[in-house]
């Protein structure tokens, strides 16, 4: 997973990686997040939540979340991306709603929905239908598709029952934050500045320094270093493209800035953060 903001090209996605920080970002597929093992700070909105083994976190569409990690051996986390098309009777509640707190904790859901998970994900013919479009499964293997709709029904209402939902207040193109991580997610592989930003939003460099304070508690630059390692650190993992190819596709202008910035978040070279990924 890298952060765009856009429809993804698979309406259904299922896979496990290791816990890290991954900076501010939204899409319009709904989110459920898996702690295996450690733990995790899911921040959704203004909001940071915490979360150990076992804790299920859902993310609904278009709501801007990041997730950190500080544990000295990174856990292992669970990530479903599903569009709410594949949940029709749950759909005006994706897109209406907001959750007030995200997090489920162990032993507060229903088993069922943990083994539901471990079978999406364990199952050759479910990773065969995360590799393709809604389409292509209803095309190529019907069944499967309508399998994993019934499921993502199953999960949703399972969990939905134990969270507190509210009215989705101030989301969407009228606020600035949200006009904001869209901008940056659509452009971050281009050369853009905080002023030039600003400029695309009409708003002061000062003003969009202060969002960044506050709501990502961090500066621009260290937030647009994280989206563009982020897509980094994808196309090493699932594309056969070399370090400088990966480098320059993500956005970084500088070898010398990227081989600095990646030290500093990976605590490693490129070069061996790509070795073991291939293991």
């Amino acid at each position: 997973m890298y952060p765009v903001y856009e429809k993804k090209e698979n309406d259904f996605e299922i896979y496990t990686r290791e816990a890290e920080h991954i900076p501010p970002h939204l899409h319009t597929a709904m989110e459920l997040v898996l702690v295996k093992s450690g733990s995790l700070e899911v921040g959704v909105g203004r909001e940071l939540f915490h979360m150990e083994e076992g804790d299920i976190a859902l993310v609904f569409p278009e709501m801007i979340h990041h997730y950190q990690s500080f544990d000295t051996t990174p856990g292992q986390v669970l990530f479903l991306h599903a569009d709410a098309t594949l949940v029709p009777a749950f759909s005006s509640v994706l897109q209406d709603k907001t959750i007030l707190d995200p997090v489920i904790k162990a032993g507060s859901y229903p088993k069922e929905v943990f083994y539901i998970l471990r079978q999406l994900e364990e199952s050759e013919s479910f990773e065969w239908a995360a590799r393709h479009s809604r389409r292509r499964m209803q095309d190529e293997g019907g069944y499967r598709g309508i399998l994993i709709q019934s499921y993502l029904q199953i999960i949703l209402a399972r969990l939905l029952a134990g969270l507190n939902l509210m009215e989705r207040e101030s989301v969407g193109d009228s606020d600035i934050v949200y006009r904001l991580v869209e901008y940056i997610a659509r452009n971050y592989t281009r050369p853009i500045s905080l002023t030039s930003v600003a400029a695309e939003l009409y708003v002061s460099p000062y003003a969009l320094s202060r969002i960044f304070s506050q709501t990502f508690h961090m500066n621009f630059n260290r937030y647009l270093n994280q989206t563009r390692l982020l897509h980094f650190t994808h196309l090493i993992q699932y594309t056969d493209q070399s370090i400088t190819e990966a480098c320059l596709n993500s956005g970084f202008e500088s070898q010398r800035t990227f081989n600095r910035v990646f030290q500093e978040a990976y605590h490693m070279s490129p070069s061996a953060y790509k070795k073991r990924q291939k293991v």
